[in-house]
């Protein structure tokens, strides 16, 4: 009895992602679904900028994928498929830091032509409405209105940029 109990307790007490599966599919260990979220989306926007080379989401989707999803497939599970989309923040620096780059933390309004930053943002947190963006590739006026049904609120605000030699 007390098998069912634990059952029904982790039935009631699991997200959506129980019952799509179809989420969780996998190409040599790696969600395809984070393959073209907006994370992988965003880092590859700020590479066109900061080095003028295209580099497949696929591509980095798997190198981020590669430190783990642990988290991802957490926040899948528990809470809502499309936990399988997120890219967290310190997954995102380390990208940018294993190419010598820093990642600091700034404001929208104080980026100027040169500037390279990726941006979170959010609509509307029952909906799920989070999202990386980068600047100059959108601008500030299109950061801010984002979600065009609801208030966009600046979460964070990383610059990005070469790390000085030494």
């Amino acid at each position: 009895m007390s098998w069912v109990l634990a059952v029904l307790f982790l039935f009631l007490h699991s997200g959506c992602g129980l019952l799509n599966y179809n989420s969780f599919k996998k190409e040599n260990g790696n969600y395809i679904r984070h393959y073209n979220s907006c994370g992988p989306d965003a880092i590859q926007d700020a590479m066109k900028a900061l080095e003028n080379k295209l580099i497949s989401k696929k591509n980095i989707s798997t190198e981020i994928q590669s430190n783990g999803n642990v988290r991802r497939t957490l926040i899948a599970a528990i809470v809502h498929h499309n936990g399988l989309w997120v890219t967290f923040p310190s997954e995102l620096k380390k990208y940018f830091s294993d190419r010598e780059y820093e990642v600091t933390n700034t404001t929208l309004d104080s980026l100027v032509e040169g500037d390279v930053a990726i941006v979170l943002i959010k609509g509307r947190i029952v909906y799920g409405e989070w999202h990386w963006i980068t600047w100059p590739t959108y601008s500030k006026e299109k950061i801010k209105n984002y979600y065009k049904h609801t208030d966009t609120s600046v979460i964070k605000v990383y610059k990005i940029k070469k790390r000085a030699a030494n």
